[in-house]
């Protein structure tokens, strides 16, 4: 795996599971010249065994590291299409980045731990996968199951957006999508 983390977005929380990433993984680090890291951040960090790569974003621009983050997303992705990429970032805007490379395994996470262990953010491309007929809707229907916490509360709020009969046979179809929510 390689893990692209949007240190901007994130900070050091992102580093959370940087333990369980073996030597084989890579972390790239994307920050602002003016970021800090907290030492016990550093240490996890120097500890992990996966290589690790730090690129500055020089331009103080809006969004420029978040550009240069899916810029270089691509150029890997070109050069090692079969790698399953990482997005450690909790800022929903790389989402459609990920929908264009649907062709490619990428996935956006909150942090290193959470990419690992299966409890994540749901990704447009992964409601795409379980549910083709809604992949013109598959960035709201992430958005509603990452932003409620019970099976209610995300019911509630496809209706919405979905025909209520869509919405029970949606639900059936995106169920490895809801594990964990009440």
């Amino acid at each position: 795996m390689i893990a692209l983390i949007d240190y901007e977005n994130v900070g050091s929380n992102g580093f959370k599971g940087v333990e369980s990433i073996s030597s084989k993984d890579k972390i790239i680090i994307f920050y602002k010249e003016n970021s800090t890291l907290t030492m016990s951040a550093h240490k996890k960090l120097e500890l992990s065994k996966a290589e690790k790569e730090y690129i500055c974003v020089k331009k103080s621009t809006k969004n420029a590291l978040d550009f240069q983050l899916v810029a270089y997303l691509g150029l890997l992705c070109y050069k090692e299409p079969d790698k399953e990429y990482a997005i450690i970032s909790n800022d929903g805007g790389f989402d459609s980045a990920i929908e264009f490379l649907k062709d490619f395994k990428i996935g956006r996470y909150s942090n290193l731990g959470l990419s690992k262990q299966g409890v994540k953010n749901v990704t447009a491309n992964e409601v795409s996968s379980l549910t083709p007929e809604y992949s013109a809707k598959a960035n709201e229907i992430a958005n509603v199951i990452d932003s409620y916490k019970t099976k209610q509360a995300i019911n509630n709020n496809l209706m919405k957006i979905l025909k209520s009969e869509d919405v029970g046979k949606l639900l059936k179809k995106i169920k490895p999508l809801l594990v964990g929510k009440n």
